[in-house]
């Protein structure tokens, strides 16, 4: 919602100071010698307001019967009677036709002057003849309030879509009435003291009857009828809103239009987001915020911008605002109004305009109080009033001194983790979840962590936390203090999952303890980094997903351990593999598989499968180790194989038969022959 600039706080309130400053109707008593004289007079009244759209007229009956109740006074100087020569009704200046007549048809005097208001007359009608005791006379004093058009002054708008107009009770207490009545094409809306409503023959018929402080009564009426409005197509890129405007105000239609058609994508290049409309918006024109003391307001159940007739650049665009900043997106209140009214600044600017700006906040405000409990206003109680001047005011100037503080592309950031439902302490890599609604807590998160703000702290102190709150900033401030810590000694390592959640949910105690636990972690991480230099692996050390993820810090550390114990033990492996093991170690490492298991250690260590790396590393390193001695063995059972060769030949030769060297003859017995397949043969 925006406040209005028109027509200030309730309507009421003004009407209220101006009935009550009148008094009664009747006017003050006379003596027949034009001494006065004290004196009573009993005031039933009636009074009928009728909308008559055919007409364009609002309707207006005073019934009023008037007794006087004095009785003349007999005293040694004469008598005297008090009489009433005439009564004065207020009506407002718009008022037309004033004609009283009374019950038996004469028609009365009926005259006006000026008020204390301009917006008032003061209706005077003559009684004929004057009132004495301790008769009664009843008359009816009618008039007509017009078509009233778009951005006059006044309390009252007239035409065939919308009607509004202040109805006043005159009268004494408990013999006051007051009906309303309005064609049920309208649907009508008061704003004020309470109605009874009927139907009758295609009309509402609302009646106030006996009313107990005819001076304190007041409702305003807003009549609308939504078939009547003009209607104007605006489609965009990133969606379509309809401009519904009186048929009496074009130049309503046209402005808005061109607010809409001009504004949504300098908002969305603002905010840094789509558009968030998924439905067809409606811009509707009507006074009915006004009655409110309000300029207009978004109602998202029914996916409708209400505003009034004024021609407001920054009214539209802080409504239009409100798509992005509800309380679907933030819990607090000040948080949507006061970016509301920055971000609909920001654009005007960019527009061409003249940006407009929050005023400076007042401590002695009479409306002063901690942002926080700025909370949903009585729309019909008049005491809000300062409340929601203030709130607005401050809402507006503690936002727009965090945007300036953080610039435009850290406060798109900010509204773009939020929108994504990810806290200050989450990164783009973190689950997002776009349904999550965010308090004051995450917002000042956001500023600080996201946007990097120097005043966030300092301007929530003052402004938005309540007494009760303000002591958790100071713990909150230590703990901010301890995370920087652990956010540099990571260097470029963000904090373990478990630490920021406890952040986020403001629970500095764990938080703490987590942090000392994590910064235990990052000794044992630098100590691997060392040793991780030296070592034949390239990339990112893969604890580091490991810690930045981690909900478990006892688990995280045995992580880490077990990822220094495997980095130890593998530089000693690539050491002892990369420095060979001289000519007996490559003898004794021939045909064995030591290059695949350095190549499997290495790859093990870069996946994060420590223990892994650390067992194939330890094979390697044994078997550097025991090359030389194998290479040795090998050589020497060489050695020997060779050498028990001749030994080996000549025992064979030893057990070889001796025999003669002679050649048998062919066919000699005992010898094969050709018949069956021998011959000669050296034996």
């Amino acid at each position: 919602m925006t406040r209005t600039g028109s027509w200030t706080g309730r309507v009421g309130g003004a009407l209220l100071v101006f009935a009550s400053g009148l008094g009664v109707p009747a006017a003050a008593s006379h003596a027949s010698e034009g001494v006065p004289v004290e004196g009573g007079y009993r005031n039933e009244t009636k009074t009928t307001y009728t909308l008559d759209p055919g007409a364009g007229a609002v309707h207006v009956a005073y019934d009023v019967t008037v007794t006087n109740e004095t009785p003349d006074r007999v005293t040694a100087a004469g008598r005297y009677s008090s009489y009433l020569s005439s009564i004065t009704v207020p009506v407002l200046s718009e008022a037309v036709g004033l004609r009283a007549t009374k019950s038996d048809g004469t028609t009365l005097s009926v005259s006006t002057r000026a008020s204390e208001s301009p917006r008032f007359l003061v209706a005077v009608v003559t009684l004929r003849p004057s009132l004495f005791y301790p008769h009664s006379q009843t008359l009816r004093f009618t008039y007509d309030l017009p078509r009233v058009a778009a951005r006059a002054d006044g309390f009252i708008r007239l035409n065939d879509a919308y009607a509004t107009f202040p109805v006043l009770a005159f009268g004494d207490p408990g013999r006051t009435a007051v009906d309303v009545v309005v064609p049920t094409a309208f649907d009508v809306e008061l704003v004020g003291d309470e109605m009874q409503r009927t139907e009758v023959d295609g009309q509402q018929i609302f009646k106030a009857e006996a009313i107990s402080d005819p001076e304190g009564w007041f409702v305003q009426v807003a009549a609308r009828d939504d078939t009547k409005l003009t209607k104007r197509n605006v489609v965009l890129e990133s969606g379509q809103l309809r401009v519904l405007g009186w048929p009496d105000d074009a130049a309503w239609a046209d402005f808005t239009a061109s607010q809409v058609e001009d504004g949504v994508p300098v908002l969305e290049e603002v905010v840094g987001l789509d558009w968030p409309g998924s439905d067809v918006i409606d811009v509707v024109e009507t006074a009915s915020p006004y009655l409110y003391g309000y300029a207009g307001w978004y109602r998202r159940d029914l996916a409708v911008i209400e505003v009034g007739d004024d021609l407001d650049q920054q009214v539209i665009l802080h409504e239009l605002s409100h798509l992005w900043f509800n309380d679907t997106l933030f819990a607090d209140r000040w948080i949507s109004e006061g970016l509301a009214n920055e971000v609909s600044a920001l654009a005007i600017g960019k527009l061409g305009g003249a940006p407009p700006a929050a005023l400076p906040i007042d401590p002695a405000d009479p409306g002063r109080q901690a942002l926080n409990e700025w909370s949903r206003p009585n729309l019909q109680a008049g005491s809000t009033d300062d409340q929601e001047r203030y709130g607005y005011n401050a809402a507006w100037a503690v936002l727009s001194a965090l945007v300036a503080d953080v610039g435009p592309d850290h406060f798109a950031a900010i509204l773009q983790q939020a929108d994504a439902g990810r806290d200050a302490y989450q990164s783009s890599a973190d689950e997002a979840h776009p349904q999550r609604v965010f308090g004051w807590r995450e917002v000042l998160d956001l500023f600080e962590e996201v946007g990097g703000s120097d005043r966030a702290a300092g301007l929530f102190e003052r402004h938005v936390v309540s007494t009760a709150d303000r002591a958790l900033l100071d713990v909150r401030t230590s703990a901010r203090s301890s995370y920087a810590a652990l956010v540099a000694a990571g260097k470029g390592w963000r904090p373990p999952r478990s630490v920021r959640a406890a952040m986020s949910r403001w629970s500095f105690s764990t938080a703490e303890d987590l942090i000392d636990d994590a910064t235990s972690v990052l000794v044992i991480r630098d100590d691997l980094a060392a040793v991780a230099d030296d070592l034949d692996v390239s990339g990112e050390l893969a604890l580091r997903p490991s810690y930045e993820a981690a909900t478990n810090l006892d688990t995280l550390r045995s992580e880490a351990a077990d990822a220094l114990a495997a980095a130890r033990v593998l530089r000693v492996a690539e050491d002892a593999h990369d420095d060979g093991a001289g000519p007996l170690g490559a003898v004794g490492l021939l045909f064995s598989s030591v290059d695949d298991d350095m190549a499997r250690a290495d790859a093990a260590f870069e996946q994060g499968h420590y223990r892994t790396a650390r067992a194939e590393a330890a094979q390697v390193r044994s078997a550097m180790e025991e090359a030389p001695k194998a290479g040795i063995i090998r050589l020497l059972g060489l050695a020997l194989i060779l050498g028990l060769i001749p030994l080996l030949l000549k025992a064979r030769r030893s057990r070889r038969p001796a025999v003669d060297g002679r050649l048998e003859p062919d066919g000699a017995e005992g010898v094969g022959g050709p018949a069956d397949g021998g011959g000669e043969r050296w034996v």
